[in-house]
């Protein structure tokens, strides 16, 4: 009952804490400003929603979720198909999104991407600024608080 609840609702900055809603928004501008046109998404996790809404907001296509574990046939999320990950990285599409907000899902998703696709990948809440490759995570070797070249939180 919404009335009951009314005065459990989170407030706005708590809310953007939670489900980071407004910097997936902010980050999606970005990929649609640097050219940016389809995307595969990276888990069909909890906290998808808004990956998807955004995408679209801004004009890009988010082509698949590339996830094993909800790859049934047919599925969909939001008429986004869900596609075992050899399968979904057939689809064309310019960069992988790691559609997870939590830091130690991120790392993994965007390890496991990393190391079957060169395309760019956007792991935007990640612990750290790390390498990612098939041995797994780890800190950048130069030092350098930029991301490596294969997966970036711009």
């Amino acid at each position: 009952d919404r009335r009951a609840y009314a005065g459990c609702r989170l407030d706005a900055p708590a809310f953007e804490q939670l489900f980071r809603h407004g910097e997936i928004g902010a980050r999606y501008d970005a990929l649609r400003e640097a050219g940016v046109r389809r995307v595969l998404l990276g888990t069909l996790g909890k906290n998808l929603w808004p990956f998807v809404y955004h995408a679209r907001r801004v004009g890009i296509e988010p082509v698949a979720i590339a996830d094993d574990g909800f790859a049934a046939s047919p599925s969909h999320y939001g008429g986004v198909p869900v596609s075992a990950t050899d399968e979904a990285l057939r689809w064309d599409f310019g960069r992988v999104v790691v559609s997870d907000t939590s830091p130690v899902q991120a790392a993994r998703t965007a390890a496991r991407l990393a190391g079957l696709t060169r395309a760019p990948i956007q792991a935007w809440f990640q612990f750290l600024e790390a390498d990612f490759t098939e041995e797994g995570i780890g800190m950048n070797a130069t030092g350098s608080s930029a991301p490596p070249a294969c997966v970036t939180g711009a």
